[in-house]
């Protein structure tokens, strides 16, 4: 068995938030892979508008910049709970192009 330092690969998660109602609480779904995240999307479980979380670094735009601006080159943790469309164009455009190849596989949606 090798180190956990460079022989095991590091495995991103996504959690979401959902409600079944606007006065139901939230309920933290996952964890799930990105293909997951994309067969959910595709299917219209989850939307752009949908709480989550990642241990994935992002290049996330500060908060208050314009949506037209450059992203920025740091790229940096999810501190919170954020919308989908916030994690940036750049994981917005992947997401689209993977829910545009993104099948329910033998399991369905698979958790990690």
């Amino acid at each position: 068995m090798g180190c956990l330092c460079c022989c095991r690969k590091k495995q991103y998660v996504y959690y979401v938030l959902t409600q079944e109602t606007r006065k139901s609480p939230y309920v933290k779904l996952g964890p799930y892979t990105f293909e997951s995240l994309a067969y959910m999307y595709k299917t219209d479980q989850i939307d752009r508008r949908t709480l989550a979380w990642t241990n994935r670094k992002l290049a996330l735009p500060k908060p208050g910049a314009r949506p037209d601006a450059a992203p920025p080159k740091k790229r940096r943790r999810v501190a919170k709970w954020t919308p989908l469309e916030e994690l940036g164009a750049a994981f917005m455009a992947e997401l689209h192009d993977a829910s545009a190849t993104a099948t329910a596989g033998a399991g369905g949606v698979k958790t990690v």
